[in-house]
């Protein structure tokens, strides 16, 4: 293989970098091929494991034999992996833009023993150095690690935990979340872990205002997906009536979203939301800005509408789009400032008639309650800062304060003159005025906690209260614990490291959302394990304590929303976040933003 040229075809346009952001995309260009020489392969197998499992795996699905292959633990343990099962047809041709479609049957036995192709997205350098799997628009598979043997402990068989990446609908893959590490950190602990795919970006949420394009591919693929995995799991020792599945960011509100959707809600029994939830700003998007961004891209991919857009424009910009190359629709969130600027993704699933017909809200009255875990990192808004090649000065406190501020006064109509927001209120949160202002620490300080507040700090107290009134139990977490060398350099143009967006990801499943290889401390293996026996504990028995812990990890309840387990190498309970006393004030706003959203979005 061509590395230069299979590098190039992966990494597409980037926006120009210049200053600060130009010498960070050099430092990320260095770092990354120095790892990636001196990278070794992994060994899927040791020798003394090999020997005890000499004949690959095989499972009969509903639609035909898979094999797999195995994959070492340790020494004295392995576990099945099936990697590439097909849940749906591959989306092409003229099934782009379509729901997806229920895979044909095949005949013989499928060999699944490697990832099949990422969802089509702009990649970074570092998806080809640290995933290397191409990109592609049949991208609808999932992989499914498994123990080797058949539980005892469990009749039905054992705990299955589906994992949905997040990346704001628009980029990562299940192939992020390596099948070596599922199986030593997780599957290790007697649970089925399972990973999907679906749509991104522009071809998994374009949206047009009428019957042709109506949007949310990427989540009807989800469900699909869980379709598939309710009526197989058995088939590969998994209790199809035990399935808890978890997200992070976008894959934690889609998570969120799947429980409460009627098309859905009945596919799984738990959930666990990681810094994202349905309660956050930019989990749903407004119909309206959805296609009036979708017709901006189709027209800068060469569409000119003849009739402002009716139906017979749209139907012509369907069959446009369905002749274009699939590498032309790949998006990224790297740069991306929509998040900062507007609270909400560009592209994100909208209320339509059938998957979300109802406001989130009464949805959730109307849904059986899932027992769950939520929570976030210290620091969420650091990340969403390089992201954006952002720095935390006046000018950005000066943008957000008076961005954030047109939206909640937007949404003060809705509210009691009690819970109402006005401008002077806001900055007595944030303690902002023209003396602090000249603070360098004190504007950045403030900057922080405004993006922290509005990107999942308010959503999770959110959360927390809608469960609890639902009557589910809610286990809620801080996670404050990080390494330095998580962030590899990248501390350069981060005003101050500490755990933040994704930061959960290098413990659960020992990826790094930056940059690899980094070396793991005492206190990080202890945390690792401390977070993945909670997690698979909680799959198993719908409480994520353990005998072994020296701690008692309580659900909030009405009398303390913010009850919730600080995750760090001696963990600690508290009765509230920090936050909590800035969080209640803004909560009602958010409420009624969402409330709002769906009555903009009625067809």
């Amino acid at each position: 293989m061509d590395h230069k040229k299979f590098s190039r075809s992966l990494r597409g346009p980037s926006p120009p970098l210049t200053g600060r952001w130009n010498r960070l995309s050099l430092f990320v260009h260095s770092r990354l091929w120095t790892s990636a020489r001196r990278r070794s392969a992994i060994k899927t197998m040791g020798s003394s494991v090999s020997r005890q499992y000499a004949d690959p795996p095989r499972v009969r699905t509903s639609l035909g034999w898979v094999e797999g292959k195995w994959v070492e633990i340790n020494e004295y343990n392995a576990a099945k992996a099936f990697l590439g099962i097909p849940f749906a047809k591959p989306p092409i041709g003229e099934l782009r833009f379509e729901k997806p479609q229920p895979p044909d049957p095949w005949t013989g036995i499928l060999e699944c023993r490697k990832y099949r192709s990422r969802s089509v997205q702009t990649s970074f350098v570092w998806d080809f150095v640290d995933v290397r799997v191409p990109i592609s628009e049949d991208c609808l598979y999932l992989n499914i690690i498994t123990p080797s043997k058949q539980t005892t402990e469990f009749p039905k068989g054992y705990a299955v935990m589906v994992y949905i990446h997040g990346g704001g609908y628009v980029m990562d893959s299940a192939a992020k979340y390596h099948y070596t590490k599922c199986a030593k950190y997780l599957v290790k602990n007697n649970v089925i872990v399972v990973t999907i795919q679906y749509r991104l970006g522009l071809l998994g949420y374009f949206c047009l205002d009428d019957e042709y394009i109506r949007g949310n591919f990427g989540f009807w693929d989800q469900i699909m997906a869980l379709k598939f995995i309710k009526e197989n799991i058995s088939k590969f020792g998994g209790d199809p009536e035990r399935i808890t599945v978890f997200g992070q960011s976008a894959g934690g509100a889609a998570t969120d979203l799947l429980s409460v959707s009627p098309v859905s809600r009945d596919l799984f029994q738990r959930k666990i939301c990681m810094a994202g939830s349905a309660e956050n700003n930019w989990a749903v998007t407004d119909r309206a800005k959805a296609i009036e961004y979708s017709r901006e891209k189709a027209i800068a991919l060469g569409f000119r509408p003849q009739n402002n857009w009716d139906d017979i424009d749209n139907k012509k910009c369907l069959d446009f789009l369905r002749k274009q190359p699939s590498q032309k629709f790949g998006l990224t969130m790297v740069g991306e400032r929509a998040v900062l600027n507007e609270m909400r993704l560009l592209l994100a699933p909208v209320y339509d008639d059938e998957l979300l017909p109802r406001p989130v809200c009464e949805l959730r009255k109307e849904t059986k309650p899932k027992d769950s875990i939520s929570g976030l990192c210290a620091h969420e808004g650091l990340l969403f800062l390089l992201l954006s090649r952002r720095f935390p000065n006046r000018k950005l406190l000066e943008l957000f304060e008076s961005n954030v501020i047109k939206m909640l006064e937007r949404h003060n109509h809705l509210l009691p003159e009690s819970q109402k927001i006005y401008p002077a209120d806001f900055k007595a949160l944030y303690g902002v005025d023209e003396d602090m202002k000249r603070d360098k620490k004190k504007v950045q300080d403030a900057c922080l906690a405004m993006m922290d507040d509005f990107i999942n700090n308010t959503p999770v107290y959110n959360y927390s209260k809608n469960m609890v009134d639902q009557g589910g139990k809610c286990y809620l977490y801080l996670f404050e614990h990080y390494n330095p060398a998580l962030f590899h350099g990248f501390n350069l143009f981060m005003p101050f490291t500490a755990a933040t967006h994704c930061t959960e990801l290098a413990y659960l499943f020992d990826v790094n959302i930056l940059l690899k290889p980094w070396k793991r401390s005492k206190e990080d293996i202890k945390v690792r394990n401390l977070i993945t026996t909670m997690w698979t504990n909680f799959a198993k028995y719908g409480n994520p304590n353990s005998v072994r812990f020296d701690f008692n990890w309580a659900p909030a309840t009405k009398e303390s929303l913010g009850k919730h387990l600080v995750i760090k190498e001696k963990p600690e309970m508290r009765l509230e976040y920090d936050f909590e006393e800035r969080v209640k004030k803004l909560s009602p706003s958010f409420m009624a933003y969402n409330k709002e959203l769906y009555s903009a979005s009625c067809l």
